[in-house]
């Protein structure tokens, strides 16, 4: 019986070994097969990430496309704009942090050139914490995948509907008046 049980012990070391082995060249194989540009990518929203939490708005400045599309649900601003936008809110919220949550960067790709990276950015602002599905556009430009729009999820811009134009007005039509008809001679 001792045997028995020490060979049962025996395969029972080598399957957890064997086991472990398998599962480390998973994940070897996983890290390998991912995307070099889905890594460029998430490592500018790292970038990002931590230019928000040191509150370095020119490092942001670094990162971002000469004009971004959107920036929190305004249209075309310039890069100047939003570095300086980030500074005046990093001055006003001094006691205010953020971080992307988790491991839970998304990319999307819209194409060749253009991906989206969604996440769930965590804000803490007067000491509550806020969770708000964020993303991060990015372009590639020369070499480099830069942010082109930056946002919280259903801030996009609307667009500005056209000026109606205004009817054209119909003179009033003119009341037909009758003359009273003339008697008739007998």
């Amino acid at each position: 019986m001792k045997i028995h049980i020490g060979k049962i012990l025996f395969f029972a070391v080598v399957s957890v070994a064997s086991g472990c082995k398998g599962k480390k060249k998973e994940k070897e194989a996983a890290v390998a097969a991912i995307d070099p540009i889905e890594a460029a990518v998430k490592a500018q929203c790292n970038t990002w990430n931590s230019a928000n939490s040191i509150k370095d708005a020119t490092l942001l400045g670094t990162i971002y496309a000469d004009t971004l599309v959107n920036f929190y649900g305004e249209a075309k601003k310039t890069r100047d704009f939003c570095v300086n936008d980030q500074h005046n809110w990093f001055d006003k919220h001094p006691d205010a942090s953020q971080s992307i949550a988790g491991d839970s960067i998304r990319i999307e790709k819209l194409t060749n050139d253009t991906l989206k990276a969604y996440f769930t950015k965590e804000l803490t602002l007067e000491g509550k914490v806020r969770e708000l599905p964020s993303y991060l556009k990015f372009l590639k430009i020369g070499s480099a995948y830069l942010i082109v729009a930056e946002s919280e999820v259903g801030m996009e811009p609307v667009a500005k509907p056209k000026a109606a134009a205004k009817p054209v007005a119909k003179p009033a039509a003119k009341p037909v008046v009758k003359a009273p008809a003339k008697p008739v001679k007998k």
